[in-house]
């Protein structure tokens, strides 16, 4: 195993649920953006891999959703979810690199918010 795997096996392995949620974000995003890529330089087979993977943290984020907590939040996230899934399913079904930048685009703000949010929790628990 190199150093960077290392790294981010540690870094998961000590990271705080909250930290996950967004390192879970981040990746559905990345994931997001080199489906594009490799659409648009025609690797299909790597686009709806990784389309694939981006769909399947979505569906994980959907389903950790906690509806006693936050009823109004978990049917706005809801939306976005379904949106975002239908997107990618749309991308994988066309080959089309214009879906997943769709996706990308909605679900962004979530990662910049989420990470935002999480940030500030930790520093106010110093």
């Amino acid at each position: 195993m190199n150093v960077g795997n290392r790294y981010a096996q540690t870094q998961q392995e000590t990271a705080s649920n909250e930290r996950l949620l967004v390192m879970l974000f981040e990746r559905a995003l990345r994931d997001m953006n080199d489906a594009s890529r490799s659409f648009r330089d025609g690797r299909i087979g790597a686009a709806v891999q990784e389309a694939t993977h981006a769909s399947d943290i979505v569906v994980e984020l959907h389903s950790v959703l906690d509806h006693k907590r936050a009823p109004e939040l978990c049917a706005q996230l809801e939306d976005v979810y379904r949106f975002v899934l239908l997107r990618l399913a749309e991308a994988m079904a066309s080959h089309d690199p214009v879906k997943t930048d769709e996706a990308a685009r909605v679900l962004a703000p979530l990662v910049d918010a989420f990470n935002t949010a999480v940030a500030t929790a930790n520093m106010s628990s110093w």
